[in-house]
């Protein structure tokens, strides 16, 4: 954890990691049953 310059930025909080785990889940799931529907 020495360049903490460079990590700072891009290092996210508990809560801000779970916020964007959680939008990635449904954009995948979103995308999921869009290409379900075309099918």
């Amino acid at each position: 954890m020495g360049a903490a310059t460079s990590s700072a930025d891009t290092y996210a909080t508990p809560d801000e990691f779970a916020r964007l785990d959680i939008g990635y889940t449904a954009l995948k799931l979103i995308c999921f049953l869009a290409r379900a529907k075309q099918v």
